[in-house]
């Protein structure tokens, strides 16, 4: 129930922003943002209630020909800072969103990894990557939280963005060197039936979410994924699938199948816009 209450006071935030000017929007825009990646550990509830109730505010405010700025300060950070000192936390909600978080990364590497052509998962690996991961992540939050109102010019905050993307590339090209003995094998019908599973949760997930617009475009690649991982386990082909031209044609493949994700997360992307 709490969350279908965020979502819709998440949404009804949203529609209220088109009625924003230019200058007001901007200001929002910013304040909207910097309390969001500072309020991880924070009760999201009484957080979105309060962003709500300030552009609520300030619609009044522009209404009357006050802007923003006028309104609320040229100092938006003190406000917000002042806001989040009031907020209490999240508590066993915060572990929960990280854990989710954690299972839903080790879930998707593991459905990913099925597709090896060398039927073998290295478990430790999975795990220790979720976890740095996650922790690059909050961090991440934070740090670009802390930057909307540290940095003035564009050309920063490209150059900030820019660097985050090397770091977290370069981490997922390290997390691949690291080994442990935790290694187990998926091949013959384990791996086909883990496969069948793993799938069946996945479709599974996708017909419970509450906005199954936002998933749609992972079908294809989940779908395309488990079918290959079958394929490979299959007695007619694994032997095609173990010589250069079997591997070079799952790489092709699963590249593919990431090129359509990708296209339909831009066209998601682009209808939510167009939506508002």
């Amino acid at each position: 129930m709490e969350r279908k209450y965020v979502d819709k006071v998440i949404a009804e935030n949203a529609d209220l922003q088109k009625k924003l000017n230019k200058d007001n929007s901007k200001y929002y825009d910013k304040l909207l943002l910097y309390v969001r990646l500072t309020s991880l550990t924070k009760n999201e509830e009484k957080i979105e209630e309060i962003l709500l109730g300030i552009l609520q505010d300030i619609l009044e405010a522009q209404s009357d020909g006050i802007d923003a700025e006028a309104f609320f300060g040229k100092n938006p950070k003190e406000i917000a800072d002042e806001i989040l000192e009031n907020v209490p936390n999240a508590g066993l909600a915060w572990l929960k969103f990280w854990g989710f978080a954690f299972g839903l990364y080790v879930f998707v590497r593991l459905f990913m990894s099925i597709v090896s052509v060398d039927e073998k998962i290295d478990l430790g690996n999975i795990i220790i990557s979720a976890a740095l991961s996650i922790l690059l992540i909050y961090v991440g939050f934070y740090v670009f939280g802390e930057s909307v109102y540290y940095y003035k010019s564009k050309f920063a905050d490209i150059l900030l963005w820019l660097i985050a993307t090397l770091i977290f590339a370069s981490f997922i090209l390290l997390t691949a060197f690291i080994k442990t003995p935790f290694v187990v094998s998926t091949g013959g019908m384990l791996g086909i039936v883990l496969i069948i599973i793993m799938y069946g949760m996945s479709i599974y997930f996708y017909i419970k979410a509450s906005n199954k617009e936002v998933w749609k475009p992972f079908v294809p690649m989940i779908t395309g994924v488990a079918i290959l991982g079958v394929a490979i386990r299959l007695p007619m082909f694994s032997k095609f699938f173990n010589t250069k031209t079997g591997i070079v044609t799952v790489g092709i493949v699963v590249g593919i199948l990431w090129v359509v994700q990708i296209i339909l997360n831009l066209l998601f992307v682009k209808k939510e816009k167009n939506g508002k």
